[in-house]
C-alpha cells in the first residue's frame, strides 16, 4: 500500500486510467459495506492531506461522482461520500476553486431534481424517515459555497434564485413525507432566499418575478388537478356499465388529483405570503412609554402614586380606558374601574376620551403638541405624560375634550412611490394570473386564508396607475387569452364596476 501511495503522489494529477484512486472513489458511491466505505474515505483523506494540488485533484474526482451519489440506489450509502466532500471543501480556497470549476450549476440542477423527486413521493403511502436527507446535504454544500462573496455574486449573475424557490415550494408543501430533514432543508432555503433578496432592489425584483412564474406554474397545475364535476346522462349510463373494472383506477386518479391540488394550494399560499411581505409589509406597532402623574391639586384626595414610571403601552393595554383601569388597580380605586366618569386623563392640557387608542393619542395629540421635545434620556421615543385626576374635585373642567381621532392618520405618502415595487408584478403578468385563479379555482376559494392574501395583494397592486390600467385591460380581455390558468367555470355574471384612479374594486 505504501508503494501504491508513493506512486500516486508522484503523479502530477490523477489520470482516468489510474485504478487505485478510481476504485477508492467509486466505492464511496456504491452500496458496499460501511467498513469498506469508511476505509476508502480515510484513505482519500490521507492522500489529500499530502499536498494541496492533490487535494484539488481529488475534489474534482469527488465532484464527478456527485450525480451517482445522489441517485436513488446509492443515496442510502452516500453518507461517507458526503462527509468526505464536506471535509475537503472546508478551506475557502478550495471552495473558490470548485466555484470556478462550475460546481454551483451542478448543485442547482441536482437540488431541483431531488426536490421534485421528494415532492413526487408525497403521493405514495410509504413513509421514509430519511426522506430529504440527500436534498438537505446538497443545500448545505451550496450554502457553504455561497458564503464566499465571489460565489454569491456569481450565483446572482446566473439568476439561480428560481431553483431555490422551486425547491422550497416542494418541501414546504409536504405533509405525508414531512421529516426532520425536509424541515431543515426548508429553513436553509428560506434563509438563503432571504439573504439573497435583501442585498438590493434588483434581487428583490428578481425574487418577485420568480414568485410570479411559480404562481403561474402551480395555478395551472391546480386547474388540471381538479376532477370533472358534471356528467351527461349518457356518460353516466356508460360509466355505470363499466364501473366494476374501473373503480380502483378512478379512485386512485381522484386521490392523485386531490393530493396534487393540495400541494399546489399550499404552494400558492406561501407565494402570496412572500409577495404580500414585499408589497405591503405589516408595520410593527411602536412601543410607546407612558408617564402616569397625579394632578398636583389632588394630592390630598388620591393616595399613593404610580411609582414604576414609565409604563409600556403594550403592558398597559391598547386603549386609554386600559390606562385608567391600570391606575385604579394600582392605587386601590377599584370602585372606579367600571365607572368611566369617575376619573379624567389629560394629555397636553386636553381631556382624552377613554375609548381612544393610546397610539393614536400619542401620535396625534402628544407629538403634535410639541411635548416630545422633553426627551426621555433612556428611550428613543419620549414618554407621553398622562395626568390623572378625579372628576369634579377641581370644579368644572375647562380644558378642551378630544372625543375622536383619525386612527389611520399618519404620514401621507404617494401610493405611486410607496407601492412602486408592485409594478414588477404587473410587468410579470401576476395580475392576470391572480384574476385567473379567482375565476377558475373553486377548491382554492375554500382556503379562506389564501383568498384573503390574494385579495390583499391584488388591492395593493392596484394602488399604482400602471397596474390599474393592466387590470382594465385584463378585464376586457377574454379569459382564454389571459396568462392565467384555464377555467371550466363561466365568468361572473354580475357587472364589474370600472377602476378609476382612486378606488379599486376586486371581484
Amino acid at each position: 500500500s505504501r508503494a501504491l501511495e508513493r506512486q500516486a503522489l508522484s503523479l502530477p494529477s490523477p489520470r482516468p486510467g489510474l485504478p487505485f484512486l478510481q476504485d477508492a472513489h467509486s466505492q464511496l458511491a456504491r452500496v458496499a459495506a460501511q467498513a469498506v466505505r469508511e476505509e476508502c474515505a480515510a484513505l482519500i483523506l490521507a492522500l489529500a492531506s499530502a499536498s494541496e494540488p492533490r487535494a484539488l485533484a481529488l475534489l474534482d474526482m469527488l465532484v464527478s461522482l456527485l450525480p451517482a451519489a445522489v441517485s436513488a440506489p446509492a443515496a442510502d450509502a452516500s453518507a461517507e461520500y458526503f462527509e468526505l466532500l464536506r471535509t475537503l471543501m472546508l478551506p475557502p480556497p478550495r471552495r473558490a476553486y470548485l466555484v470556478a470549476k462550475g460546481l454551483i450549476p451542478t448543485l442547482c440542477t441536482l437540488i431541483a431534481a431531488e426536490s421534485t423527486r421528494v415532492r413526487a413521493q408525497e403521493e405514495s403511502a410509504m413513509i421514509d424517515l430519511a426522506q430529504g436527507c440527500v436534498l438537505h446535504t446538497l443545500i448545505e454544500r451550496l450554502r457553504a459555497l455561497l458564503e464566499l462573496p465571489a460565489a454569491a455574486l456569481s450565483f446572482r449573475k446566473q439568476q439561480r434564485m428560481p431553483v431555490l424557490l422551486h425547491a422550497l415550494l416542494c418541501v414546504r408543501g409536504l405533509v405525508v413525507q414531512k421529516t426532520l430533514y425536509t424541515e431543515e432543508a426548508s429553513k436553509l432555503l428560506m434563509s438563503m432566499l432571504s439573504s439573497l433578496q435583501q442585498e438590493d432592489e434588483t434581487e428583490r425584483r428578481r425574487f418577485m418575478a420568480a414568485c410570479v412564474d411559480a404562481m403561474r406554474e402551480h395555478a395551472e397545475g391546480r386547474a388540471h388537478a381538479q376532477p370533472p364535476t358534471t356528467t351527461t346522462a349518457a356518460s353516466s349510463a356508460a360509466a355505470t356499465t363499466a364501473a366494476a373494472p374501473t373503480t380502483a383506477m378512478t379512485t386512485a386518479a381522484t386521490a392523485t388529483g386531490a393530493s396534487s391540488g393540495s400541494l399546489a394550494g399550499r404552494a400558492l399560499l406561501f407565494i402570496f405570503e412572500q409577495l404580500c411581505t414585499l408589497v405591503c409589509p405589516e408595520k410593527a406597532a411602536p412601543e410607546y412609554k407612558l408617564m402616569l402623574n397625579k394632578a398636583p391639586t389632588q394630592e390630598e384626595f388620591i393616595r399613593g402614586a404610580m411609582t414604576k414610571n414609565p409604563y409600556s403601552c403594550t403592558a398597559v393595554g391598547p386603549l386609554m380606558r386600559d390606562v385608567k383601569n391600570k391606575i385604579c388597580r394600582d392605587l386601590d380605586l377599584g370602585g372606579l374601574i367600571e365607572d368611566d366618569n369617575g376619573m379624567e386623563l389629560l394629555v397636553s392640557g386636553q381631556i382624552i376620551k377613554l375609548d381612544l387608542p393610546v397610539a393614536a393619542v400619542y401620535e396625534q395629540v402628544w407629538a403634535r403638541a410639541g411635548s416630545q421635545q422633553h426627551a426621555y434620556a433612556d428611550s428613543s421615543l419620549p414618554p407621553m405624560v398622562v395626568v390623572y385626576r378625579l372628576q369634579g374635585l377641581d370644579g368644572e373642567a375647562t380644558e378642551p375634550i378630544v372625543e375622536t381621532l383619525n386612527e389611520e392618520a399618519g404620514e401621507e405618502r404617494d401610493p405611486e412611490t410607496e407601492f412602486a415595487i408592485s409594478g414588477v408584478l404587473g410587468e410579470a403578468g401576476c395580475l392576470e394570473v391572480m384574476m385567473g385563479i379567482l375565476r377558475g379555482s373553486r377548491p382554492l376559494m375554500r382556503m379562506r386564508e389564501c383568498v384573503a392574501l390574494l385579495l390583499k395583494l391584488l388591492q395593493h397592486c392596484c394602488k399604482i396607475k400602471d397596474n390599474r390600467r393592466r387590470m382594465l385591460q385584463a378585464r376586457d380581455t377574454p379569459p382564454a387569452k389571459c396568462a392565467a390558468m384555464p377555467s371550466s367555470r363561466t365568468p361572473h355574471s354580475h357587472p364589474t364596476r370600472p377602476l378609476d384612479s382612486h378606488t379599486t374594486t376586486t371581484h
